[in-house]
């Protein structure tokens, strides 16, 4: 986060998202100075459940000695991320096709939560509890091989491309696609 003032003896965010207790994330002295605050925010098995994919509303709370001063609100939208999808490649029976969509974080049950793909936007069945596996039914199920997913949960979608490793290019993730046959 770029800013100015934001140095001090004590400086923390708060992240607040619409269908969840606030996190507070209070940022380490070498990850701070008076211009910019540097973090990246846990992707262990605590956050899978203390954060969701969406919109959160973020504040900087910056103390200095005895006074503290708040910051303007950012907004910052967190993705949701595929980690696997199944059946791969998935049999249409009759044209339509059920698809298992692995995902982090969670997906909580008030969250819309539709699965783009072929041009299509199709919403996921329902789930009454917190959920890392969604299940999609794509009716005239789009025939191909490699078609390209998107998840979109909370207004928020997952990034079909990666940073190849080698030529530190953008470059599709085959682990967001799937082949219907």
């Amino acid at each position: 986060i770029n800013g100015s003032n934001l140095g001090g003896n004590l400086v923390t965010l708060r992240f607040q998202h619409p269908l969840l207790s606030a996190q507070d994330v209070v940022i380490a002295a070498g990850d701070r100075d008076t211009g910019q605050l540097r973090l990246t925010l846990p992707d262990d098995a605590t956050a899978q459940t203390a954060w969701a994919a969406g919109l959160y509303a973020v504040t900087a709370t910056v103390q200095r000695g005895a006074g503290a001063s708040q910051s303007q609100i950012w907004p910052l939208l967190v993705a949701p991320r595929i980690s696997a999808i199944a059946p791969n490649p998935a049999a249409s029976a009759g044209g339509v096709v059920t698809l298992n969509i692995t995902c982090r974080p969670r997906v909580l049950p008030q969250q819309a939560v539709t699965l783009l793909i072929g041009g299509r936007e199709v919403p996921a069945e329902a789930h009454a509890a917190p959920t890392s596996t969604l299940q999609f039914v794509l009716n005239s199920a789009p025939i191909g091989a490699g078609q390209l997913l998107w998840l979109r949960v909370g207004g928020a979608e997952s990034m079909p491309v990666r940073i190849d490793p080698v030529t530190g290019t953008l470059v599709f993730d085959d682990a967001q696609r799937v082949s219907i046959t």
